[in-house]
């Protein structure tokens, strides 16, 4: 029975298709949500079973005659049992797989078995999950019934996603996208990109994840438009709720918190009440990650009022555990330790043994921080035998590591010795299965392409009649390829000698640049060079002649020498380092006068020799997040300039302040000033290698320019002749 055919219904063919990531998974893996992840699937179901519902599909039941008719009813029971009766649910539909083999229907069979595996992986059975899947995969290939196939695609993905193996979930996800693109199902092919990104985001390909995630929004938006005109816009809902989880991931907070508000928005007018919730459990959850408990509170009150408005148990679920973590969070431990007892007593009423082995390791963790060691002791015990019993390796070891710790605490080292050599041996056992699941993996992926070779080659032979009478065109546009391939190539070569002119010539102004400053380095290098030659011969000569004055005159010379050759050769260094590879920046939390201190220790005899006072009017708390070695260079640089420019008998002053959030320091001189012309060049190569008789390169001036742009920051200058200048910096926080 195919789609279209009497009888066949597509409203009865609950395909389950799972959007995307664990929402509240990406939203709560913080230092305080240790383990109890609200397990919360984008996926399109039933909000709550209503009695007439049920009892409609048990009279039909008993009506129905065919095979056929009563493998869809099962399929819909499985349905609407769902989220009530896991055993119950399970059992329609095996019996729904069953029947639709017996009676041959190929398409049927195909949908519930992959409503069974849906099921099974729901409740964290996967032993069986890929033999269904593959079985469902053979019988879709054979009847060539694409549908199926692109579903069970999409199935295998999520398996491989539940299992840890994210490239093998992004790989079967991407088939299946494929293929609904080739069916021209925009509607589907947009959930599966949902899954696509989940995929991506656990293998931390984040710029691949948000792409593919605001694809889907895209596409769903388009198909799906809000306003009411939509009957169900759940699945655009989904993108809304992981885009704004992913953002959370990202720690762009607003944005989370507008994409899930447009999500509780959209979810609430269309009256699709578990997105609902879930949106307001994520808002709750980014509120409360932000400190913001009272609007945390108040989201997971409204959870809990949707809850008791619906009676809805796994409502239920979300509104006590996200309240437990508020109150944990904020130290109410005795609230947090209700609220997780209340979430305890419904996942025990929905029969949900692995959530219920979270929520008791989550107990165990809270009774050890309140340093009530039996209780801890108890949970952890609970914990590890409802693991064992729900089969999670990983819970079980979370029981074993709370059990050690807490035996360790009550001096009980033996038993604590016990437990942690049981840790470690499950640890190494999970780490050893998760090799042993590489290999399968790689042995289905393996299977499955040589699967597709066999069906392409088939394929090739059954169009290999036709290739002959296509063989004439497939010349000319060959012959039509290879002149484009030579016009393109004429283009590329003209292009390639254009721009290799052009860097030659770049390259011989930036040698010629280099040559001037080398000149003009070697004439200012001189000068110093010289002084400090000269004092020191003086020195050498006739220092026995010298009285004390004279003495400390020709030391005082020779340190301003070196001081200025060791700027000189400072600036050499750092101009050329960052002309090979770029100027390195560490930035931390700095004292800015600390650093201005240092740099006004080693100049101030430079200024005392033409009686400059160098004024500090930068606060004793001025902090900076920034470099501040590199700093340091720029103050040197900026301080010694204002030094050499200013009159004799002037002052220096070095300010700053904070405005608008952004930081600026100042560098005030008393010198000749510079025209608007001459303070527009200043900071640019050309200044370099242009002489100002005997005051310098220009050199530290663009080592100065180049460290302020490396650590996120502008410089300027605003100056007027014989008015003196002053250099700004400016930095954000």
């Amino acid at each position: 029975m195919k789609i279209g055919d009497k009888g066949f219904s597509l409203k009865r063919l609950r395909e389950i298709t799972y959007f995307a990531d664990n929402v509240n998974a990406l939203l709560m893996g913080n230092k305080y949500r240790a383990s109890s992840t609200l397990f919360i699937l984008c996926l399109p179901f039933l909000v709550f079973t209503q009695n007439s519902q049920l009892d409609s599909l048990y009279r039909q039941l008993k009506t129905v005659s065919s095979a056929d008719s009563v493998a869809l009813v099962l399929m819909d029971l499985s349905d609407l049992l769902n989220y009530d009766s896991a055993d119950r649910a399970v059992y329609y539909a095996r019996e729904a797989v069953r029947l639709s083999d017996e009676s041959g229907n190929d398409t049927l069979q195909v949908n519930a078995m992959n409503r069974l595996a849906t099921l099974l992986m729901s409740y964290n059975n996967y032993d069986e999950v890929v033999p269904i899947l593959n079985e469902a995969l053979r019988i879709s290939r054979h009847t060539r019934y694409e549908w199926g196939e692109a579903v069970t695609y999409n199935h295998l993905g999520l398996y491989y996603y539940y299992k840890s193996v994210a490239d093998s979930a992004s790989y079967y996800y991407i088939k299946s996208a494929a293929m609904y693109k080739q069916l021209d199902m925009p509607k589907k092919m947009a959930q599966v990109y949902n899954n696509v990104g989940a995929a991506f985001y656990k293998q931390s390909r984040y710029d691949s994840a948000l792409k593919y995630f605001l694809a889907s929004l895209e596409i769903k938006e388009q198909i799906l438009p809000s306003g009411g005109r939509v009957a169900n816009d759940k699945e655009l809902t989904a993108s809304l709720i992981n885009v704004g989880a992913f953002y959370y991931k990202l720690e762009n907070y607003p944005e989370a918190i507008r994409y899930l508000g447009r999500a509780a928005k959209l979810s609430e007018k269309t009256g699709n009440y578990n997105f609902y919730t879930m949106a307001l459990s994520n808002l709750a959850s980014t509120f409360n990650t932000i400190d913001k408990y009272d609007s945390a509170v108040y989201y997971h009150r409204k959870v809990g009022r949707m809850a008791e408005k619906m009676n809805n148990t796994k409502m239920y679920s979300r509104f006590y555990t996200g309240m437990a973590n508020v109150y944990q969070k904020t130290g109410d431990y005795d609230s947090s330790a209700y609220y997780f007892t209340k979430s305890l007593d419904v996942h025990k009423k929905l029969g949900d043994i692995n959530g219920l082995a979270i929520v008791e390791i989550d107990l165990s963790e809270l009774y050890f921080k309140m340093q009530q060691y039996d209780s801890t002791l108890y949970y952890a015990q609970q914990a590890l035998e409802t693991a064992k019993m729900a089969g999670s390796l990983e819970m079980e070891k979370k029981a074993y590591s709370a059990l050690a710790k807490v035996c360790s605490e009550k001096k009980d080292y033996k038993r604590a010795f016990e437990y942690q050599k049981q840790y470690t041996k499950l640890n190494d056992s999970i780490n050893k299965m998760s090799s042993e699941n590489l290999i399968v993996e790689m042995q289905t992926k393996y299977e499955t392409e040589k699967k597709n070779t066999e069906i392409q080659k088939l394929k090739i032979e059954n169009l290999q009649s036709e290739t002959e009478k296509k063989l004439f065109r497939i010349f000319s546009l060959f012959l039509l390829l290879i002149a484009l391939l030579l016009v393109v190539y004429i283009w590329q070569r003209r292009r390639m000698n254009r721009l290799l002119k052009e860097k030659n010539e770049e390259l011989q102004k930036l040698n010629d640049t280099q040559n001037r400053l080398m000149s003009i380095i070697s004439h200012d290098l001189k000068s110093p060079l010289s002084a400090f030659f000269t004092i020191t011969t003086t020195l050498k000569n006739k220092w026995d002649q010298l009285d004390r004055g004279k003495m400390e005159n020709y030391l005082s010379r020779m340190l301003n020498s070196s001081i200025a050759l060791k700027l000189q050769l400072e600036n050499m260094l750092n101009w050329a380092i960052g002309q090979k590879r770029g100027i390195t920046v560490s930035k931390k939390q700095i004292n800015l006068q600390i650093i201005l201190l240092k740099v006004l220790m080693v100049l101030q005899e430079f200024a005392s020799e033409k009686r400059i006072t160098l004024r500090n009017d930068i606060p004793e708390d001025f902090e900076l997040y920034t470099d501040g070695k590199l700093l340091g260079i720029v103050f040197n640089n900026l301080v010694s300039n204002a030094i050499k420019f200013s009159d004799p008998d002037s002052e220096v002053v070095i300010s700053a302040k904070k405005e608008n959030g952004k930081s600026y320091i100042f560098v005030k001189d008393s010198g000749a000033g510079m025209s608007r012309e001459q303070a527009e060049n200043l900071f640019t190569e050309d200044n370099i290698a242009s002489k100002h008789e005997n005051r310098g390169t220009g050199l530290g001036l663009i080592v100065v320019r180049d460290i302020i742009r490396s650590i996120g920051g502008k410089i300027s200058v605003e100056s007027e002749p014989g008015k003196g200048a002053i250099f700004i910096i400016e930095l954000g926080e």
